[in-house]
């Protein structure tokens, strides 16, 4: 029938992004929620924030953007590891990990809430021994940029306006290392002193 589901996935995304059309949003926990606090509708949007603290004591945040300006809460607790939303309800819920309850991240994850990275474009060029490229994410929230983790070799050649859009909000990866956020619709890396000169016989 009409009722769908499309969870856009792009590498770096900081928040996870179900687009729900005309169906029930069910989110469920295998660890369970220990508490689920509806904390309103983040300021100059329509986005419901829930902080939700499960019960291996981490943290999360969930956002509800369904494009109404109600401030009741559109997601109710039916039991300690469920969720669960109107049927027929149609936009976007969002989730991420808030690291060890960081206020500064909270800040950051609400300036993104509601957009979200579909695409990546990626373009570079070299002179002599620089190299330079840029990742453009496409996003369709106009206004509001994605937020997306970038990796130590990420932040080790960004150039200085792309650093200037770096946030003290930080994840561990499983192997690569200390994430970081960044808040933009791009990035820009530079590499010097590449190889440059006659190629090596063949």
């Amino acid at each position: 029938g009409d009722e769908k589901i499309e969870f856009p996935m792009v590498q770096g995304m900081g928040m996870v992004t179900a687009q729900y059309r005309s169906a029930q949003p069910v989110i469920r926990s295998g660890v369970g929620f220990l508490e689920t606090k509806h904390e309103g509708i983040v300021p100059g949007t329509l986005v419901h924030r829930y902080r939700l603290l499960l019960e291996n004591n981490s943290t999360w945040v969930l956002y509800v953007d369904d494009g109404k300006d109600d401030p009741t809460s559109p997601l109710v607790n039916e039991d300690p590891t469920t969720l669960r939303g109107p049927d027929g309800f149609s936009g976007i819920i969002q989730v991420a990990k808030l690291p060890n309850d960081n206020a500064d991240a909270l800040r950051v994850y609400d300036q993104a809430a509601g957009s979200y990275p579909v695409s990546a474009e990626l373009k570079g060029g070299v002179q002599d021994h620089v190299g330079k490229y840029t990742i453009r994410w496409t996003y369709p929230k106009s206004g509001r940029m994605p937020f997306m983790f970038v990796l130590p070799h990420h932040q080790e050649s960004m150039d200085e306006a792309t650093k200037s859009r770096l946030t003290n909000v930080y994840l561990q990866t499983p192997t690569k290392g200390m994430a970081r956020g960044l808040l933009s619709d791009h990035m820009t890396l530079v590499e010097s002193n590449l190889p440059y000169g006659y190629l090596p016989p063949g």
